[in-house]
C-alpha cells in the first residue's frame, strides 16, 4: 500500500504509574489520544506499590488493537513511561518480579546501605533501581541470567522479534536507576556491585530516539499492525513532558503536577552537589540538564483522600476547602515530603474534633503547595529560577486552590494549560518525530495566569513557617526509620 507523506503517524504509549495512554502524532504535529484505561498498581500491603508486567502487556495489546482500528501503518511505535521503578526479566524475558514502582517504600531502608556520595556524585538522583535490587536479593532467589530493566524496555521485549535483545535503557532514565555514570553515559561497576548486581545483567544504554526493535509476527497478528513495524525508544515520561512543553532553554521552569510532582528548571550544568534535594535529570536534549525537586507519589493522595477517607466528590471538598478559608492549624506533611516519616508518610498534625473535612483538604492541599515553596526556595539557592511565570501541567492543575496556595507560598505566577494534551505521550513522539526528520508544528496549548496577592503574604509566610517547624521535627523520626536493617 502507497501512502502519502502527509499521511505519515507516529503511535506512541506513555506506561504511567496512573494511567496508560496510547496516542498518535501526525506528520504536522498534532496528537490523538485513541486510548486509556487505569494502570493495574496494585497495595497489596503497607509500603508496596507495583503493576503486574503481565496485567500491562495485556492492556497494551489491546490498546495496540485499538489504535490500530485508526491508525492501521503507522511509521513507528514510541515507547515511554516511568523513569523510577525495576522488574527482572529471565534470559527469555519472562518477568520475575512484579514491576516495583518508585511508590514502593518497602525497599527504602536499602538506600542507607549503598553508597551515598558516589551515587551523588554520578548520578546526581534517587538510586530507585539501585535500592530494589539490593531490596530484592534479601527476598527471593533471581536467575543467573536475569536483566534488571523499566517498564517501556519490559514492553519491548515482549512486542519485538528481538525479545529479550530489545531491552534497553535510555539516558533520560539513567540517573535514577543509582548503577550509572551520567557524565560518562554508562554502566559504573563500583555503583552496580553495590546492588549486589552486575553489568552484564543490565541492558544497553541508548539515545531516545533509538529503534531497539521491531514488532514479531506473532504481536503483529495480536495486535493488527504490521509486521517488523520499529519499536522506538522515547524520552522518559517527565522528560518527555518537559520536551513537549518545549522547556529547553535556561530561565524555564516547569510544574509537572503528576502522580510524581516535579518542579523543574533548565541547566547546562550537570549538578549542583550541594544540595541533596537537588537533584538532576537528564533533559532529551543532549547536553541540558533539569535541575529539581519532587514528592514521590504524593499524586495519589487528593485522590485518595477524596475516595477513601472523605466519601465526598472532589468538586464538593474544593468548595468545602475554599469556605473553610484557612485549615485552623492543622498541618500536613504529604507524602514524599522531605523530614517526613520513612520520607514517604503522609502526617495529619494538630486534628481535634472541631475539624471537618474541608479544614482537612484544605491543610491537604497546603502541605503539596507548602513543599513546591521549598522545592522553588532550593533551586534558586542553586541558581535555578524562572524569569516568567511557572508552566503548569497534569491532574494537579484541576484543583484551582491548589495552584492559588503555590502561587501564594511561592510568590511566583503560574501558568495553567487549560488543554494541555497528554504531554508525555506528545513530547516522546514529537522528539522522535524531530529525529527522524518531520518537522511538525509545535505551539503551546492555551492557558490562565495566576498572580500573587500581596495582601495575603503575611498570612501564607506564618503558614509557610509553621510547617518548616513541623517538617524539621519529623526529620530524626524519618532519618530513623530509613536505617538498613540490622545483620541476622
Amino acid at each position: 500500500m502507497i501512502r502519502e507523506p502527509s499521511a505519515a503517524t507516529l503511535l506512541a504509549i506513555d506506561l504511567g504509574t496512573t494511567r496508560l495512554k496510547f496516542g498518535a502524532l501526525a506528520r504536522n504535529g498534532n496528537l490523538r489520544v485513541l486510548h486509556t484505561v487505569a494502570a493495574p498498581t496494585a497495595f497489596p500491603s503497607p509500603g508496596a506499590a507495583t503493576q503486574d508486567p503481565a496485567a500491562v502487556f495485556a492492556h497494551c495489546i489491546h490498546g495496540l488493537r485499538i489504535c490500530s482500528d485508526s491508525v492501521p501503518y503507522p511509521e513507528a511505535l514510541v515507547l515511554t513511561g516511568q523513569m523510577g521503578g525495576l522488574v527482572v526479566v529471565d534470559e527469555h524475558a519472562e518477568p520475575c518480579t512484579p514491576w516495583i514502582t518508585a511508590m514502593d517504600t518497602r525497599c527504602l531502608p536499602m538506600r542507607a546501605a549503598l553508597p551515598r556520595v558516589q551515587i551523588r556524585a554520578l548520578c546526581a538522583a534517587a538510586p530507585f533501581q539501585a535500592e530494589r535490587l539490593l531490596w530484592l536479593r534479601g527476598q527471593q532467589t533471581l536467575p543467573e541470567r536475569a536483566t534488571a530493566m523499566l517498564l517501556p524496555a519490559f514492553l519491548a521485549t515482549q512486542l519485538a522479534d528481538e525479545a529479550i535483545a530489545a531491552a534497553f535503557c535510555e539516558r533520560t532514565s539513567l540517573g535514577w536507576t543509582g548503577l550509572a555514570d551520567l557524565a560518562r553515559l554508562g554502566w559504573d561497576d563500583m555503583l552496580v556491585g553495590a546492588a549486589g548486581w552486575s553489568r552484564d545483567m543490565l541492558p544497553p544504554i541508548v539515545e531516545p530516539g533509538t529503534i531497539v526493535g521491531h514488532l514479531s509476527s506473532e504481536m503483529a497478528g495480536r495486535t493488527r499492525l504490521p509486521e517488523g513495524l520499529p519499536l522506538i525508544a522515547g524520552p522518559g515520561d517527565q522528560a518527555a513532558t518537559l520536551y513537549g512543553l518545549g522547556c529547553t532553554r535556561p530561565g524555564q521552569m516547569v510544574d509537572s503536577a503528576s502522580t510524581f510532582p516535579l518542579l523543574c528548571g533548565v541547566s547546562e550544568r550537570f549538578a549542583d552537589l550541594r544540595n541533596e534535594r537537588i537533584e538532576v535529570m537528564p533533559s532529551a536534549v543532549k547536553g541540558l540538564w533539569h535541575p529539581l525537586g519532587y514528592l514521590p507519589g504524593s499524586g495519589t493522595l487528593l485522590p485518595w483522600f477524596v475516595g477513601l477517607v472523605a466519601g465526598a466528590t472532589t468538586e464538593a471538598l474544593e468548595q468545602e476547602a475554599e469556605q473553610a478559608g484557612s485549615s485552623e492549624n492543622l498541618v500536613v506533611l504529604p507524602a514524599g515530603a522531605s523530614g517526613s516519616i520513612a520520607d514517604c508518610s503522609t502526617v495529619f498534625w494538630g486534628v481535634d474534633v472541631a475539624h471537618r473535612r474541608g479544614h482537612l483538604y484544605r491543610a491537604l492541599l497546603e502541605g503539596l503547595a507548602c513543599e513546591y515553596a521549598i522545592m522553588a526556595s532550593e533551586l534558586s539557592a542553586a541558581g535555578i529560577t524562572s524569569d516568567g511565570a511557572v508552566l503548569a501541567v497534569g491532574g494537579g492543575t484541576q484543583s484551582s486552590l491548589l495552584t492559588r496556595l503555590k502561587v501564594q507560598l511561592t510568590g511566583r505566577p503560574w501558568h495553567v494549560l487549560s488543554t494541555a494534551p497528554e504531554m508525555a505521550l506528545y513530547g516522546a513522539a514529537l522528539f522522535v518525530a524531530r529525529e527522524l526528520g518531520w518537522s511538525p508544528t509545535f505551539a503551546l496549548p492555551a492557558g490562565e495566569t495566576t498572580q500573587p496577592e500581596a495582601a495575603d503574604a503575611d498570612r501564607y509566610t506564618r503558614l509557610l513557617g509553621r510547617y518548616r517547624e513541623l517538617r524539621c521535627a519529623l526529620r530524626a523520626i524519618g532519618d530513623a526509620n530509613t536505617q538498613p536493617p540490622a545483620p541476622a
